[in-house]
């Protein structure tokens, strides 16, 4: 695969023409020579309040499409022209059956790790991060987590019965072994919660918590070095809730609330992180039905493109000169 021909593609039409992949880039599962491969899962099957993040994927290709140029000016750098991506295209989902719907994304995603590609998942809901996990853990081993959320989602079962929710799936990872908590850090927690011992659930499992007002106090490179501090020395697996973002900026968000981050302060920690090992991501909860003027989806083809330019600095500085 040739970037230049990525980059022809980008600067020869009208960015509303043509097949929507993200960023209009190459369509393909051919994983030769990639460095990262978006690919969608729209589940939401495992949401417990707004239905609707299935429609994410497309939403957010979309906006990726029509909103976003190759250059990031803050890292100086043009992302792919130094990092090889493709739009892997969607897994496939089963609506309404979660553990068979978790077996078929840890197959589809697997080949991937495998191939020491980096994923970027366009959920779906939260829920997807498990079976993503799981495909991490079979190359890599326990990673570390890095857990942007307005919630902690280490909940025990929901509704005294249902173990697999998208408030669950960062315990379930602990039991089964996939995350290394000593190493892990959950940021954003904010706005109302059911249990008080909800914090408590968390750090008992062993997650480092910085919660919504704390980030707040420290503020962004704080807060960047202490995520860089704690997951010194394994791989990163990186799950981005829009619901840390607040409800005035993400209004189409599965689980919205308010309190949380603005644009600018998010774009400043993520920018600040570009040292982090990253093996994989994953950008969830964007709820299209509950969108206005797609900001919530450009708000996340924009988070994609943060990562990209995270992804393509890291490989510049470690290249001999």
């Amino acid at each position: 695969m040739d970037n230049k021909t990525i980059g022809s593609v980008i600067s020869s039409a009208p960015r509303f023409c043509g097949i929507t992949s993200f960023m209009r880039l190459p369509h393909t599962r051919d994983l030769n020579e990639v460095d990262v491969a978006i690919i969608g899962i729209p589940f939401d099957s495992d949401g417990a309040f707004r239905i609707g993040s299935r429609f994410a994927p497309e939403s957010i290709r979309s906006q990726g499409k029509l909103c976003l140029r190759n250059y990031h000016i803050a890292h100086n750098i043009a992302p792919l022209e130094h990092i090889k991506v493709v739009d892997f295209g969607d897994s496939a989902v089963i609506p309404g059956s979660v553990e068979r719907t978790y077996e078929v994304v840890e197959c589809e995603v697997s080949p991937i790790f495998q191939e020491g590609v980096i994923p970027i998942a366009l959920g779906g809901d939260h829920s997807i991060s498990l079976p993503l996990l799981r495909a991490a853990a079979k190359k890599y081993g326990k990673v570390a987590l890095v857990h942007f959320d307005a919630h902690l989602d280490t909940g025990d079962v929901y509704y005294d019965e249902i173990k697999y929710t998208h408030g669950t799936q960062f315990r379930r990872a602990v039991e089964e072994g996939l995350v290394d908590t000593s190493k892990s850090i959950q940021v954003g927690m904010n706005g109302t919660i059911y249990p008080e011992m909800t914090r408590e659930y968390s750090e008992t499992l062993g997650y480092k918590i910085i919660t919504m007002d704390e980030a707040a106090a420290l503020g962004s490179q704080m807060v960047a070095n202490a995520i860089l501090e704690r997951t010194q020395g394994l791989p990163v697996f990186f799950s981005f809730d829009i619901d840390i973002m607040d409800v005035s900026v993400a209004p189409g968000s599965g689980a919205p609330e308010v309190g949380g981050y603005l644009t600018r302060e998010m774009l400043q920690i993520l920018r600040a992180l570009r040292d982090l090992n990253i093996i994989g991501v994953d950008i969830v909860e964007v709820n299209p039905l509950f969108d206005s003027g797609q900001i919530t989806s450009i708000l996340a083809a924009n988070i994609v493109f943060e990562f990209l330019a995270m992804i393509a600095t890291r490989k510049r500085q470690r290249q001999p000169m």
